[in-house]
């Protein structure tokens, strides 16, 4: 999430060990989301139906801002899918997913955000 804005990213995204390595099955087999992700909508995100939404808040480490909360992006077709009405949006620690994934640390917080929603939080 940037400035507002959502972006899926896929098996062959930056993100791909996520599906690779911690088993993460992704919502929309088909989408090519390219290295950096694909820009998406909202209806986008509500047609695709997502079990799970990890939600990498991105302005809160490019612009030092608060990170955001479910609130924010709260709205009526994010509302519709299985991961709102189930409690799985899922707010990741920005630094760790964002800027600093590559170090023993960060790893081990991206996997406890990914037992997390499993979990149901």
């Amino acid at each position: 999430h940037n400035n507002g804005a959502f972006s899926a990213f896929g098996v062959r995204s930056r993100y791909g060990f996520v599906f690779d390595a911690f088993g993460v099955k992704p919502a929309n087999e088909a989408a090519e989301t390219g290295l950096h992700g694909q820009p998406v909508t909202s209806e986008f995100i509500q047609a695709t139906n997502p079990d799970i939404i990890f939600v990498i808040d991105r302005t809160a480490v490019m612009e030092r801002r608060s990170v955001l909360d479910v609130a924010t992006i709260d709205n009526p077709l994010l509302r519709q899918t299985s991961a709102w009405k189930n409690g799985r949006v899922v707010l990741v620690d920005p630094e760790a997913w964002y800027v600093t994934a590559a170090s023993v640390t960060p790893l081990q917080i991206m996997m406890e955000d990914v037992r997390r929603a499993y979990r149901g939080q």
